[in-house]
């Protein structure tokens, strides 16, 4: 679960506009996906008061998108627009009109914006009626409670995108492990997924000591990896910051939390990853597939 609960803020900035406002516990190359891909949005869009029967989305300039929903009561909500300005993954802007008859021809301007802070993404979603009793009308139909509850589902979505946490227990004292991980000549010896070589580790680890490692591919193609420590308890516990870098762009940054705990002579790692930066959707789906395949290899390594 999210550590913490992020509520909607909705104000009126004028007699024509309403602002919502919310944080998210995810990068905004995270968020930015919920508001752009059909498949996604379909899941929270109207959560809790309709279902989704279609959504399509052409997600450019010029084009165009429509939502048809249904109510508990089988009443269809259609709604429909064309995308005016797209900057991904900061800003978007594209008009709204709930296409029914007296209410077609009041079309609104809906400008969303992402900002990212330490991993934490805020949203502020100003949408512009053609006229006050425009948006009082929408306001009058809990139009507040229906995209709370729709953006508190986008947090649920997002969590595992965001996190994910891995156990492994090994049949070694967790001297021996720690070691393993915090050793670079072992660290080589184990860390990425198969098939990959680790052919330079440079470690400080003391709190703030920085770390670097590089991986190569069976291509030859070489991935470096910097970060730096932020907690180091021997044995116990492990904390540190890992980015992947291409071309001077941050591809991902992730923070690692490791625990060690004595089981009878046995040692159970626990590591929870947590994404605080990504240029790209869902890079822990990746990242825990490596780490899976790198955790197989280090029991290998302290079976020897």
């Amino acid at each position: 679960m999210s550590a913490t609960k992020n509520q909607l803020v909705v104000t009126l900035p004028s007699d024509t506009e309403i602002l919502m406002t919310r944080d998210f516990n995810a990068p905004r190359a995270l968020v930015w996906e919920m508001f752009t891909k059909p498949e996604h949005l379909k899941q929270w869009w109207g959560c809790g008061f309709h279902t989704n029967l279609t959504v399509e989305m052409d997600v450019r300039v010029g084009g165009t998108y429509r939502y048809n929903g249904k109510t508990a009561d089988g009443t269809v909500v259609p709604f429909k627009g064309e995308y005016k300005e797209i900057d991904p993954p900061s800003r978007i802007v594209f008009t709204e009109i709930y296409d029914v008859d007296m209410a077609r021809d009041h079309p609104a301007l809906v400008t969303t914006t992402f900002t990212e802070a330490n991993g934490k993404t805020t949203m502020h979603c100003l949408v512009r009626y053609d006229s006050k009793q425009t948006r009082d009308i929408v306001l009058s139909t809990g139009m507040d409670k229906g995209a709370a509850a729709s953006y508190d589902e986008i947090e649920r979505m997002l969590e595992p995108l965001s996190r994910l946490t891995l156990t492994r227990e090994f049949a070694a004292p967790r001297e021996l492990v720690w070691k393993a991980w915090t050793d670079p000549t072992q660290f080589a010896k184990w860390f990425g997924p198969r098939g990959m070589s680790v052919p330079r580790v440079d470690f400080d680890v003391r709190p703030g000591g920085a770390l670097r490692y590089e991986m190569r591919g069976p291509n030859g193609m070489t991935m470096t990896n910097l970060g730096s420590f932020i907690e180091v308890v021997e044995p116990e516990r492990l904390v540190y910051t890992e980015r992947m870098e291409q071309n001077g762009v941050v591809a991902f940054e992730i923070e690692n939390t490791v625990t060690f705990a004595d089981r009878d002579g046995k040692t159970l790692v626990t590591l929870q990853l947590r994404v605080m930066r990504a240029a790209k959707f869902a890079p822990i789906t990746y990242a825990g597939e490596g780490w899976k395949q790198a955790l197989d290899k280090l029991g290998e390594l302290l079976a020897r």
